[in-house]
């Protein structure tokens, strides 16, 4: 829209620079989805390797796990809660 605005009032230079910013934001959301998907997938492969092995994983791993299950939260914390 703002670029747009920019183009009606003549400041094509400035528009161009718009709707390359909105096209790498554009871009950027695409590899964020995928790397949720991703995330989300190493989570469930995860916990499914925990149910077979019937051992609690190590320290770093349940580290791993709570930044993992964070990123994935909608309400995500500003630190993943601590893993005891």
């Amino acid at each position: 829209m703002l670029a747009q605005s920019c183009a009606d009032v003549g400041d094509q230079e400035t528009a161009a620079e718009y709707m390359e910013i909105a096209r790498a934001i554009r871009a950027l959301l695409k590899e964020r989805d995928t790397l949720i998907e991703s995330v989300s997938e190493m989570v469930k492969a995860m916990e499914l390797y925990e149910m077979e092995v019937e051992e609690s994983p190590p320290y770093k791993h349940r580290q791993m796990m709570a930044r993992a299950r964070a990123l994935l939260s909608p309400n995500t914390p500003a630190q993943p809660p601590k893993v005891g």
